[in-house]
């Protein structure tokens, strides 16, 4: 076993030639010109670690340390056809995705079936992917292997249950791909530290974020706190039900009654409570109604009736073609995988001929806040149709069903939202319910140009909201608005009033965007882009963030930007302090820029 430092995380381009020494005779298969690759993208671990393996038979310079030296011309070997070999960091490591790179002889020494296991104490471990029969059709190729779901721990071991049926097993690279974390709170099965343990950063964990981590419902009985945060257990999923909080080490929480209770939990940092009284004299643009729920934009319109009822819960009764688009656009049908990556995401908002930046940007923010809330709002009745459950003008429920035909341009492309490489999506289901609901309440003249403070409501049955001008806040106070509301799950959109750069892209004026938590510690907060993607200053797109700005602190940008900020309603208001980490599958969509240049001529956005 060697304890190694690893560089925090990078991209490297190997090219040219390069002479291989080894003790293998069998190296003199490689080539120069025709083995090598043309180049070669390498990524190491985010964070120092130990690495070890199941057995210390390597050669000399093959050993287990040559597979994560960030160079794929090196390899690790050991003479067995099965081994684990295993990652211990220095902190959680939250991973997305993992890549194995083959070596450069047999082709048989390849790993061809494993498993991928995690665990926080190096003895009890989950199990998070398995693949089976895979191959490399080139030597030193490098296969990304993304997760269907994110992982948190602190040990990562590869088990190669079967290579390509040689003795020899061996491999060039396994890199861990993900962020790095640090665990101010370590929970346990049993009192007094006993049982499986699993450290946790701060943050929201509700019951599925603790199953991913190995913990299982209603199972812990003592937990530790690092000084300066808390630990607030609940007995119910989503921070729901009875609590309680713990600001120490409780070596055993059966005398606080609450003992194999927890179902969901948070961790979070003692201070002063975050606030933004001080800032409301500043606020401008409320929607309240002391009329309706649903906000003084639904004040006195249409009252539904049984006929309205039955016509709404019909999918085969379509909204027309939005006025001016009729000429362009007509109804098709699509297939539809209503969550690509398991659950909704601001990814899965791609705007294309629509202009209802304003509506997708605030759905974006639902899905980004309360992803399972939206998940509740769409029933798919598994004949092609999908009922929505929404609210009239007068704040009753009302069910919206719609079919499979969406609106599509000329060439047969989806034309309305929709995931990366136009598939149809919740988020195309929620449009075109909007779309469906304003041929009854006619709450707007067409979808195209909404208010974003005019669609949470349909679906939340709270239209309050509130607005904060451009060049009203300091970047601080900028910063602050975002946290304290994104915190108490209200949903954000903003914008930009001057076209100006963000290091190699801009801004788009008259355009909606979502606001999030940003992955970057030295950035304001984000702003996600619905086209999905952010045009780049040179002419063109930058097609690799998902459309994610991170806003600086200083300069001209902050001074530009409005916020519009919107109550969650039923949605609840257990809110998020957690950046937007775009799914890795979201940023290798392959499909060609598809935004209407009407939109980007026009006003509408």
């Amino acid at each position: 076993m060697k304890n190694l430092n690893f560089p925090p995380r990078f991209y490297a381009v190997f090219l040219g030639l390069l002479l291989l020494a080894g003790c293998n005779k069998d190296d003199s298969l490689f080539e120069p010109g025709k083995n090598e690759p043309d180049q070669v993208v390498l990524k190491s671990v985010p964070v120092s670690g130990t690495i070890s393996a199941q057995y210390n038979d390597s050669p000399s310079g093959e050993e287990i340390d040559k597979v994560y030296d960030n160079n794929v011309y090196t390899k690790y070997l050991t003479f067995h056809n099965t081994v684990w070999i295993q990652w211990k960091g220095s902190k959680t490591l939250l991973l997305q995705s993992y890549a194995i790179s083959s070596a450069n002889d047999f082709a048989t020494r390849d790993p061809k079936s494993w498993k991928l296991y995690g665990s926080n104490n190096g003895t009890t471990w989950t199990q998070i992917d398995q693949r089976s029969n895979q191959t490399f059709s080139a030597r030193y190729q490098r296969k990304e292997y993304v997760l269907s779901s994110k992982a948190t721990f602190s040990f990562y071991k590869l088990e190669i249950t079967q290579n390509n049926g040689a003795s020899i097993t061996q491999l060039s690279e396994w890199d861990l791909i993900g962020e790095a974390i640090t665990p101010v709170a370590t929970v346990y099965q049993h009192c007094w530290h006993g049982g499986y343990e699993v450290n946790l950063a701060e943050g929201n964990y509700k019951l599925s974020d603790l199953q991913s981590l190995g913990i299982l419902n209603n199972d812990l009985s003592s937990v530790k706190v690092t000084s300066g945060y808390k630990i607030t257990l609940y007995d119910g999923d989503n921070f729901t039900g009875d609590f309680i909080t713990l600001t120490s080490t409780d070596d055993c929480i059966v005398d606080n009654g609450f003992n194999d209770r927890t179902t969901s939990l948070k961790v979070e940092k003692i201070g002063i409570v975050e606030s933004i009284d001080d800032l409301m004299g500043l606020a401008s643009g409320s929607s309240y109604s002391s009329i309706t729920p649903m906000g003084n934009h639904y004040e006195g319109l249409h009252v539904t009736t049984d006929a309205d009822r039955a016509w709404l819960n019909n999918a085969s009764n379509q909204a027309p073609v939005p006025p001016g688009l009729a000429s362009s656009l007509h109804l098709a049908n699509f297939s539809v995988t209503l969550y690509p990556y398991g659950s909704p995401s601001p990814a899965d908002i791609n705007q294309h001929n629509i202009g209802d930046c304003g509506a997708i940007a605030a759905l974006a923010s639902m899905a980004y806040i309360v992803p399972d809330f939206v998940k509740s709002l769409i029933t798919d009745n598994h004949n092609g149709t999908y009922s929505i459950a929404m609210f009239d003008p007068q704040g009753k429920p009302v069910t919206v069903a719609v079919d499979s035909k969406f609106l599509a341009d000329g060439n047969g492309n989806l034309a309305a939202v929709s995931g990366k490489n136009s598939v149809a999506c919740w988020s195309t289901i929620l449009e075109k319910a909007v779309m469906k609901y304003n041929v009854i309440y006619k709450a707007n003249n067409t979808i195209e140009g909404i208010g974003s403070e005019h669609v949470p409501p349909l679906f939340t049955g709270n239209g309050n909201s509130f607005a904060f001008n451009r060049n009203v806040l300091t970047p601080d106070e900028l910063a602050r608005v975002v946290r304290v509301c994104l915190a108490k799950g209200k949903f954000i959109v903003g914008g930009f009033g001057q076209v100006l750069p963000i290091g190699n892209v801009q801004t788009v004026t008259g355009h909606a965007y979502t606001i999030t938590i940003s992955a970057d510690h030295n950035a304001l907060f984000s702003m996600r882009n619905p086209w999905g993607v952010n045009p780049l200053a040179s002419g063109g797109y930058e097609t690799s963030t998902d459309g994610v700005l991170n806003i600086p602190t200083s300069g001209s940008v902050p001074a530009t930007i409005d916020l519009r900020i919107i109550d969650p309603g039923i949605a609840g208001t257990a809110g998020t302090t957690s950046p937007y980490i775009p799914p890795v599958q979201a940023l290798k969509s392959t499909e060609a820029v598809r935004i209407s240049e009407r939109l980007l001529k026009n006003d509408v956005k």
